[in-house]
Parts: structure tokens; C-alpha cells; sequence
């Protein structure tokens, strides 16, 4: 038998229980193999609540909202540093694009100035030159020189017909503005020269810029031989030189085509 109290093993006629002293009231005779043991009772699994799986949902939508937000801010800030890179492109392209502008305007500022520079007016020739000149003869030189000056002399052609086509060029001392030409026609020494020689009846005349135009000249009589004839252009014309061809000739006793003088202005 066993105590009540602490369970120990008891003698069959024992009254105290030598373990703990408890009075011995109740015997149990029962072998402790034929004890029962109770199994302990396993306690049901608790069901998730609600409020749990409430829970998990919401962490769950949190979740992916936060990777979404990540995701949506690494694009835009993609997208930030390619609209930065078309931007600076862009800004790189209108800034070349101004310089061009700005070069090119420089240059049409450049041009203008130097056709709004005020040219001085022609007033004189500085040098002359022929396509061909008649040799001396009997004292006399009929050079190209010769018609930048008053005097009687004249510039005549050396060619072997009546000189069309030959040409005499004016130098001016720089580019000037040129509105006419003063010529006298022929030779205008003595009458006899004027009127034996051949005399230019329309000339072509030539400028720098490479305009030309083509003027009819008076052929005088023998009394108005030393007239001058003032040929004025329709516009001044800025140039260097001029340039007078012989085009058709007002044919004399010799095939010599002469000119006296011409001055411009």
C-alpha cells in the first residue's frame, strides 16, 4: 500500500507513513502495476483567428504596395536622367545653333559695314593699259596714257583693221564711286587727224564688280571735234578700274579708231 499523502511505499499494518509522518487512513492494497495512469489530456490546436489573418493580408498588400513605390520611383528616376540627357542635347544642339547664328549674323554685320562704307568719287585714273597701241610715228606716240590727260594727244589701237574689239583699261587709285565718264572723241589734235582717223561710234564699258554697259558716242563734226561728251550712268558704280571697248567704229580715211581723252567723276 501507499501513503496519501506522498505516495511512498507503505508496510501492510504500518499507521504513520515513515517518509513524511501522515497518518495512514486509507489502504491501497493495489499492486503499481495495476496503477492507472492518466495520459495527459493534448490540448486542441487553436484555430487562427480573424484578426490574424487579417493581419497577413495587410502586411502582405504593404508589402508589394512598397515594392511597386520602389519600383515606380527607380523609373522615374530613369526616366528623370533620360529627359536630363534630351534636355542637355537639346540645349547643346540651340547652343550651337545660336553660335552659327550668331557667326553668321556677325558675318552679315561684317558684309554690311563694308558695303555701307562710303567710298570717295572718282576724280581721276591713275594708270592705263591697252590691248594693242599704235607705234610712233613721225614724232608722235599714241600710248594708252595718253588719254588721261587734255592735251591733243589720243590713244590709238594697233590693230590691222578697225580695231573692234580692242580695248583700253582704266585704273582707278582704289575703289571708288564712279558716276559718269567725260570723253572726247577721236583724235582731236587738228582737223585733219579727226577727221582721217576712224573714230569708236559705240563702246562697251566694263567695271570691277563685272557689270557692263553699252554707250553710243557722238561723232562730232570737225568744228566740235574737241567737244566733250558726258556719258552718266543711271547709278554710281563702286570699282576699280573701267574698262572700254571698241564695239563698232565710224569708219576714216585710215583704220587707225582713236580716243582723246576720257576723264571720270
Amino acid at each position: 500500500m501507499f501513503c496519501d499523502n506522498c505516495g511512498s511505499e507503505l508496510r501492510d499494518n504500518a499507521k504513520f507513513c515513515p517518509n513524511c509522518g501522515a497518518p495512514v487512513t486509507t489502504v491501497n492494497k493495489a499492486p503499481q502495476a495495476d496503477r492507472t495512469v492518466q495520459q495527459p489530456i493534448q490540448a486542441a490546436p487553436k484555430k487562427k483567428s480573424a484578426l490574424s489573418t487579417v493581419l497577413i493580408v495587410l502586411i502582405a498588400v504593404v508589402g508589394v504596395a512598397l515594392i511597386a513605390a520602389v519600383g515606380v520611383f527607380a523609373y522615374a528616376l530613369s526616366a528623370q536622367n533620360i529627359d536630363n540627357n534630351i534636355t542637355e542635347q537639346i540645349q547643346q544642339s540651340a547652343k550651337a545653333v545660336q553660335q552659327q547664328t550668331s557667326v553668321t549674323q556677325e558675318e552679315t554685320v561684317e558684309e554690311t559695314e563694308e558695303e555701307v562704307i562710303e567710298l570717295s568719287s572718282a576724280s581721276e585714273f591713275s594708270d592705263a593699259t591697252a590691248s594693242s597701241v599704235l607705234g610712233d610715228q613721225a614724232g608722235h606716240s599714241y600710248k594708252a596714257e595718253n588719254v588721261l590727260k587734255n592735251d591733243g594727244t589720243c590713244w590709238c589701237e594697233g590693230a590691222s583693221d578697225y580695231g573692234e574689239g580692242e580695248w583700253i583699261r582704266l585704273e582707278l587709285p582704289e575703289k571708288q564711286m564712279l558716276s559718269g565718264l567725260k570723253i572726247i572723241n577721236g583724235y582731236a589734235g587738228t582737223s585733219k587727224q579727226y577727221s582721217s582717223n576712224s573714230k569708236p561710234e559705240v563702246i562697251k564699258i566694263e567695271f570691277s564688280d563685272g557689270r557692263s554697259v553699252n554707250v553710243d558716242l557722238t561723232v562730232f563734226s570737225t568744228e566740235k571735234r574737241k567737244s566733250t561728251q558726258d556719258i552718266k550712268f543711271s547709278s554710281p558704280v563702286a570699282t576699280e578700274y573701267v574698262k572700254i571697248t571698241i564695239v563698232s567704229v565710224d569708219k576714216g580715211e585710215y583704220k587707225d579708231t582713236c580716243l582723246s581723252y576720257v576723264e571720270p567723276y
